[in-house]
């Protein structure tokens, strides 16, 4: 049995086929200029032809024209508007989906969110043992050159700069909240009372839906 694919692959689904669709478009508009470019080479090379006085090449030269300015006549403009209505209607629903089931992908993304949260305070618990570390090993070897001839008493470096940035990182950081939005926590709301007004907005539509009312 294939295993469910999560909402989040499902949402990176959608978004391949809006990427797609706005491709598209780009396809269109491109093969429009290319159209109206080779129009404007053929209309030139004829032009060339004639004041050259090669009348045999002007001949095949006007069959040419004519072909390209027929591909450049076809209805290009409309073909690239039908192909951004389209992409803009896909990214339609793919923003009514992703909003109508915003809580459910966040239940999804939530453990990544901790998790960049955690890393970061691991990271800079990392930081502050690395820094104990160099100041240990500091030490002992300020003990070994102690009394050493010609060896200044400040002969180790200090780490006074990293010192400071080190206990200004950890002054500011304070708590590091998950990347997420407040309401995300509250489960206990229902979704046609959440604080986002889009997941409200489409909850209370399917409620009216349910109940046969229809939109307001």
């Amino acid at each position: 049995m294939t295993p469910r694919k999560t909402l989040m692959a499902q949402l990176a689904e959608r978004e391949q086929q809006v990427a797609a669709a706005h491709a598209k478009v780009a396809e269109i508009e491109e093969q429009a200029r290319q159209a109206t470019a080779e129009a404007a080479r053929s209309r030139e090379a004829l032009v060339e032809a004639y004041a050259s006085g090669d009348a045999a090449q002007a001949e095949k030269l006007v069959q040419a024209k004519v072909g390209a300015e027929a591909v450049a006549g076809e209805p290009w403009r409309e073909r690239v508007d039908g192909s951004k209505r389209a992409a803009n209607r896909m990214q339609a629903e793919v923003d009514g989906w992703r909003i109508q089931n915003v809580r459910q992908l966040l239940d999804e993304v939530a453990p990544d969110a901790h998790g960049a949260a955690e890393a970061i305070l691991t990271a800079v618990a990392a930081v502050e043992e690395a820094r104990r570390h160099w100041h240990e090993v500091a030490t002992r070897v300020a003990s070994l050159v102690r009394d050493v001839p010609d060896t200044h008493p400040r002969a180790v470096p200090n780490l006074d700069g990293p010192d400071a940035a080190i206990r200004q990182l950890k002054r500011d950081l304070g708590e590091v909240p998950p990347p997420l939005p407040r309401w995300a926590a509250v489960a206990t709301v229902a979704p046609e009372h959440d604080p986002d007004e889009r997941v409200r907005a489409v909850a209370r539509q399917e409620i009216r839906e349910k109940s046969g009312r229809g939109p307001e």
